[in-house]
């Protein structure tokens, strides 16, 4: 692994904080990330110091050391992954390879590292069971995966609790749909909208009390 650059963000001239951004090969038990080329490294960077900025400095000390970007990346051998994360070590993993939704997943892959180091874990999880309709549903149990757009707002899926297809494969993945919509900059005015559904709207709430505290 080659060491890049450490990325400081001043939000204000006495506010700082510094995380560490790396790129080059990494394999572990269950993830493998490449070299990534060096014009889609560049292009991450902005996106990177806007997800930093949407914190306060002690929030991204206490839960992330290291932001690892991919060429490639393969979670458990599969590639539709374009972000992961080790809660332990406070890495996410991301893939560059243009533009793809780098403030997105950054803001979904550390909703779930804030999620699994938070003492109210399992109580937020039965929260959000229990605001949905519907039971959640692995991926496995979808048919062929390829024909569904997991990023639709669908009526059927926002009046069960569920903001997106994907938020329904597992209560994590829900919590970090959320998460993401609620963070991101773009994906801001989607939230609003699909607040306006009560179950969303109950889980939108968690969400903003869990960050909020942060």
């Amino acid at each position: 692994m080659k060491k890049l650059i450490i990325l400081l963000v001043c939000l204000f001239s006495y506010d700082c904080f510094a995380v560490q951004i790396t790129k080059g090969r990494s394999k572990t038990s269950n993830v493998t990330c490449t070299m990534p080329k060096n014009k889609f490294v560049r292009m991450a960077n902005h996106d990177i110091g806007i997800f930093l900025r949407s914190y306060k400095p002690r929030t991204i000390t206490k839960y992330l050391k290291e932001i690892r970007l991919c060429g490639s990346l393969t979670l458990y051998g599969q590639d539709f992954a374009t972000g992961t994360y080790d809660v332990e070590k406070k890495i996410i993993y991301l893939q560059v390879y243009g533009r793809n939704d780098v403030e997105y997943v950054l803001h979904h892959e550390l909703s779930s590292i804030i999620l699994k180091m938070s003492k109210n874990r399992w109580e937020i999880q039965g929260k959000f069971r229990n605001f949905s309709k519907k039971p959640y549903k692995p991926m496995n149990m979808w048919g062929d995966i390829s024909k569904i757009n997991w990023m639709a707002e669908k009526h059927r899926y926002l009046k069960n609790g569920f903001i997106v297809p994907y938020a329904q494969t597992h209560v994590e993945n829900d919590l970090n749909m959320i998460a993401a919509f609620y963070k991101t900059s773009y994906l801001k005015s989607r939230m609003k909208r699909a607040a306006k559904y009560p179950l969303i709207a109950k889980k939108y709430n968690i969400v903003k009390k869990m960050y909020k505290s942060l």
